[in-house]
């Protein structure tokens, strides 16, 4: 069973991303802008995907020694920040995206959560 907040986290991401890439095909923007903006949605929802399940090893590595909590934070962060690194220097150099929107894309992946986790929590389920 997934966490509530990441399903909502994940949902909006999917929203925002899909009302971005929406607006672009409907607007007359070129095929190639297009699929920037869908590839800095995916490494946002990647980059996402990685940070939950960095809190999920983290929250099992403080069970078994908390001393390892930290660390295995760190390498998360650090392979959250690889793969956006990763996949930006993709996106702009192996399939010459453009650059804007290929960050435009991301930053709207990333932003979305904000406005997800603004509302009020629905109920856990008894």
């Amino acid at each position: 069973m997934f966490a509530p907040t990441l399903v909502r986290t994940v949902s909006a991401q999917l929203l925002f991303g899909g009302a971005l890439i929406m607006a672009l095909s409907l607007t007359g923007h070129s095929t190639l802008e297009t699929a920037a903006a869908a590839f800095g949605v995916g490494i946002g929802l990647c980059a996402t995907l990685l940070g939950a399940r960095m809190a999920w090893q983290t929250g099992k590595a403080v069970l078994l020694a908390p001393q390892l909590g930290l660390a295995v934070l760190y390498f998360g962060y650090l392979l959250r920040c690889a793969v956006i690194g990763g996949g930006l220097a993709y996106g702009l150099i192996g399939l010459a995206l453009p650059a804007l929107w290929l960050f435009i894309g991301l930053l709207v992946c990333l932003i979305a959560p904000v406005f997800a986790l603004l509302r009020e929590p629905p109920p856990l389920p008894r």
